[in-house]
């Protein structure tokens, strides 16, 4: 009885449909230095930027977003996606 190996099933497309969305992470690391902005210049409207963005822009971006349905990358892509510098700036 020989066996007889199993089909491979033709990879599947993937892409990253949030790949522009990425560098919206460095907003978060940013806010703060908005707050220290106005405290250096003496102009103390800066310093509302964060709270604002952090109650008011984010969950606002994140609902126009919307949820992420994709399940990430099949592990065939993992070493292209590794090497792609676009995601090295973004991080």
């Amino acid at each position: 009885m020989s066996a007889t190996p199993p089909e491979t099933a033709p990879p599947v497309p993937w892409r990253d449909t949030k790949r522009r969305l990425w560098p919206l992470g460095l907003l978060t690391t940013f806010l703060p230095f908005l707050g220290g902005l106005g405290a250096a210049t003496g102009l103390g409207g800066y310093g509302w930027w964060a709270p604002q963005a952090g109650l008011l822009l984010v969950p606002v971006l994140d609902w126009r977003v919307g949820a992420d349905r994709c399940v990430g990358p099949p592990r065939d892509r993992a070493a292209e996606l590794q090497r792609d510098p676009y995601y090295r700036r973004c991080l």
